[in-house]
């Protein structure tokens, strides 16, 4: 059911027509010639299409479909070396860290879905090949069956012809179109299946509306668009501070999303510092047709359009934007190797020997004799006798005969001519797909390397349509993923599913500072892009290089450590579990750093750990040395004290001891200690006593 056409819309209709018939004048031409580049390698017989396929109209029209090789080797190449964005943290802030590795992990995981993982397959191939990719990126429900679900993840999903079905801002500069304003995918439908959706007949539209630069609708197709546009809307912007220096912006549609974050950041002890009225982009969905618009689809999240657009190889030539891919160079030479080989099976399907020509009446009877000798093979033929009129003689010889074709000379090097040039265009292999045995395995990488040059522009292109995806993501992310403590599936590098619990309130260790770990709205991050093998070839190499180096090394414990990590990253099947019992090994060495649930599995071990024999008597030992040893101290400790209180006690007697008692024993002293009294001469007076004050 179509909506009430206000002037809004009618006025947004004729914009979007305007700037769809702009885009599709200027590039239709190039577009179309990615088309048939995708068809010319791709569906059998399109090689013969256009002039060259009704000059061979009744010959035989053969394909040697070189192109075909060339184009999945590039799409192998890319296969067997994935584009990765990893967001990295702007500050050293434990909650930047933490949202850089949860983001990570989240698109990580949305990236290797089984519809996402097809669309950017599908994208590079039709880059590849044709010239141009693209994919999508859409919020959807987590349960779509369940009508009461708010929850929305966001998924990649492929578009397919996108060289005739997607086309961006004619103004946009950058390769990958970040910059634009606008963008449209442009979708065909059945006149019954348009119907069914939109309840609404092609038939009863007005054609002076339908304009005349592109079909809209023809007799069996209806072509709608979805037309994506960015508008610049006013609203508040407020910065808050935290205690460590880290900033958070909020604007109005963050508040009406969550009307409790403003409260949460006072109670953490952030302070408002800043608030101005700014105008913020905001990208809105509308579908339409070539009459009318028919659904508005709202505010897309995020603030880019959410096309992602990949090229093989872009230029921008006379201001219009050209692209191609490996196919455009190699169309002439392909079809001259078809002609070629064409031209040599006809002449091969022909008579091998010489065809008699006889007069109607030699014939007469035995035209099916003739005709069917290739096929029977008799064992001779008829002819009738002719007498001649004039000579009266008879005629039994042919009257002449159509000689076997013969391969004209030009034609081998033709051919010879034509087989080079593909390959100088498109690459050689053949000496890097050749297995010698006495060849070194760099000697073979070094061809190889020369080999995956030829390839790189298109990787190269794809990293940037891989670095404007993870840019959408995280903006859509930032209005999606802000429910408080929300678990969604993550993945590892190394593939392993991991649970992402949003905003969980956390405590830095080292700081003791409370954060929201997985917090996307409020993170400030970086993005990189990376660019190399897939896990299970970089497993691969690192096994290779492992047992090289265990030829050179001696040291046991270097040894040990060396072997655990070969079989830890050895492929196969039934291998998991061996490869989890060496990297407990590896733990145990100290050879790798754990994870923080390894780590807290590590000290519930030890914590749980029983106690051998051993153990317990080196335990009871030591506890018994140990009560020795507190024993003697105290021994020591009470003689101590002994010792010092006899010294106490001899002090208190000393000090109540009379003083006259004192000057006695001094006296006393003083006695025993003078000689014997001897006999003074005559005449002179007594020597004078010692008084008890002298001594």
């Amino acid at each position: 059911m179509t909506i009430r056409q206000t002037q809004k819309l009618r006025d947004l209709h004729a914009r979007m027509r305007r700037r769809f018939d702009r885009v599709w004048c200027a590039q239709r031409d190039e577009r179309m010639q990615c088309m048939q580049d995708r068809r010319f390698y791709a569906v059998a017989g399109a090689q013969w299409e256009g002039a060259l396929g009704d000059q061979f109209e009744n010959r035989p029209r053969l394909e040697v479909n070189k192109i075909r090789k060339a184009v999945n080797r590039i799409v192998a190449e890319y296969r067997q070396n994935r584009v990765e964005a990893q967001f990295l943290p702007a500050t050293d802030s434990p909650a930047n860290q933490s949202a850089a590795d949860s983001a990570t992990s989240l698109y990580r995981a949305a990236c290797v879905a089984p519809l996402a993982s097809a669309a950017k397959d599908n994208a590079f191939e039709e880059a590849a090949s044709g010239g141009i990719g693209a994919w999508r990126l859409r919020p959807v429900s987590v349960d779509e069956d369940d009508p009461g679900e708010d929850e929305q993840e966001i998924v990649g999903e492929p578009i397919y012809d996108a060289d005739v079905r997607v086309f961006m801002d004619d103004n946009s500069l950058r390769p990958d179109k970040s910059d634009s304003k606008w963008g449209f995918i442009i979708t065909p439908y059945t006149h019954e299946a348009y119907e069914d959706n939109w309840g609404d007949n092609p038939a009863t539209w007005s054609v002076e509306r339908l304009g005349t630069q592109f079909e809209w609708v023809t007799t069996d197709t209806v072509f709608v668009a979805e037309y994506y546009e960015i508008v610049r809307e006013r609203t508040t912007l407020r910065i808050w501070r935290h205690l460590d220096g880290t900033e958070v912006r909020t604007l109005d549609r963050d508040r009406a999303a969550d009307p409790d974050l403003e409260r949460w950041l006072r109670a953490v002890g952030a302070k408002m510092v800043a608030e101005r009225e700014v105008k913020v982009p905001a990208v809105y969905k509308y579908m339409a047709n070539g009459n009318e618009v028919i659904e508005e689809c709202g505010r897309v999240p995020g603030k880019y359009i959410p096309i992602i657009i990949t090229y093989g190889q872009r230029s921008v030539v006379d201001g219009v934007e050209r692209c191609c891919g490996a196919v455009r160079v190699a169309k002439d030479p392909q079809r001259l190797k078809n002609m070629l080989t064409s031209k040599l099976a006809d002449i091969a399907g022909g008579s091998s020997v010489r065809k008699p020509i006889f007069t109607p009446r030699q014939v007469a009877g035995h035209t099916e004799l003739w005709a069917n000798d290739n096929v029977q093979n008799n064992p001779y033929l008829l002819i009738n006798e002719l007498i001649d009129p004039v000579s009266g003689q008879l005629i039994v010889a042919p009257v002449s005969y159509l000689e076997p074709a013969t391969v004209p000379q030009p034609l081998g090097a033709l051919l010879e001519l034509s087989e080079f040039d593909i390959k100088d265009l498109l690459g050689s292999t053949e000496q890097a797909e050749k297995v010698v045995s006495n060849v070194s395995e760099e000697t073979m990488g070094m061809a190889q390397q020369q080999i995956d040059l030829q390839s790189y522009g298109y990787t190269s292109n794809f990293q940037r349509a891989e670095r404007y995806a993870a840019l959408v993501w995280l903006e859509m992310s930032r209005e999606l993923y802000v429910e408080r403590g929300r678990k969604m599936k993550g993945s590892t590098a190394d593939g392993k599913l991991q649970t992402i619990e949003l905003q969980k309130r956390t405590i830095d260790p080292k700081s003791g500072a409370a954060f929201l770990a997985a917090d996307l709205p409020g993170a400030d991050l970086n993005l990189e892009i990376t660019f190399g093998p897939s896990s299970t070839t970089r497993r691969d190499s690192t096994v290779r290089r492992l047992t090289k180096m265990l030829a050179i090394v001696k040291d046991p414990e270097t040894t040990a450590v060396l072997e655990a990590l070969a079989m830890m990253n050895l492929e196969g099947e039934g291998m998991s579990s061996t490869r989890a019992y060496f990297r407990k090994r590896l733990l145990a060495l100290g050879a790798v750093e754990p994870t923080e649930e390894e780590r807290k599995q590590m000290e519930e071990a030890r914590a749980n750990k029983p106690e051998n024999a051993n153990d317990a008597y080196l335990r009871a030992a030591a506890e018994g040395e140990g009560a020795k040893a507190v024993k003697a101290r105290a021994d020591t400790l009470l003689s101590l004290a002994r010792a010092q209180e006899s010294r106490a006690n001899a002090a208190s007697i000393s000090a109540n001891v009379d003083r006259s008692e004192v000057q006695q024993l001094v006296d006393l002293s003083a006695q025993l200690a003078a000689p014997a009294a001897q006999p003074q001469p005559q005449g002179n007076p007594p020597a004078p006593q010692p008084t008890p004050a002298s001594i």
